[in-house]
């Protein structure tokens, strides 16, 4: 068979026309591009399998990491704990970013040399903890503690009352709590 000007392009022309048939009716041979100066494309078949291939690859990996980035907290969590006893500790889940509201338990309070608890080492490095305090006479402090689990500050106590707060990084590696910010007048 042969190709005419004005011919439809469809794969039967194109395969009666440019390749040869083996038995069984599958075609063998392979149609080549190739243009001066431009990337050559010598088993074009080939070259368009690969490609859904590359594409149905990428959809996956879309997908997954669309998956992925909808699991990622974009801001912190906010949790409240306005009842907390003398020597008591804060609570944190495995946020990455936390806001804690906090008041003493009907009376000021001063949280335990290591603020978080014992559990802070499951806690994720550079994990960022921001104490808001809810109170004005309920009051929770915080104090110095430069040994594992406690509270690095920038002075030797805060006390958070109602609206104020401190923010603190755990540093891992050194298992510390570090502030590294806190409101103006405290």
């Amino acid at each position: 068979m042969s190709v005419n000007n004005g011919d439809n392009a469809s794969a039967p022309v194109f395969n009666s026309a440019f390749l040869s048939k083996i038995a069984g009716g599958s075609i063998q041979g392979a149609i080549s591009l190739v243009q001066t100066g431009m990337t050559a494309v010598y088993d074009l078949q080939e070259w368009l399998l690969d490609l859904a291939d590359r594409v149905t690859d990428n959809e996956t990996d879309i997908a997954s990491n669309t998956t992925a980035i909808a699991n990622v907290p974009l801001g912190y969590t906010p949790t409240s704990q306005n009842a907390i006893a003398d020597d008591g500790t804060v609570n944190l889940g495995n946020n990455k970013l936390s806001v804690v509201s906090v008041a003493g338990d009907g009376a000021a309070i001063t949280l335990n040399s290591i603020p978080f608890g014992a559990g802070y080492d499951s806690l994720s490095d550079m994990t960022v903890i921001r104490l808001y305090g809810t109170h004005a006479t309920n009051t929770v402090t915080i104090v110095e503690n430069d040994n594992d689990g406690g509270a690095i500050l920038n002075g030797e106590s805060v006390t958070l009352s109602k609206g104020r707060f401190i923010e603190f990084l755990y540093d891992k590696t050194n298992k510390r709590f570090v502030e590294v910010m806190r409101s103006a007048d405290i």
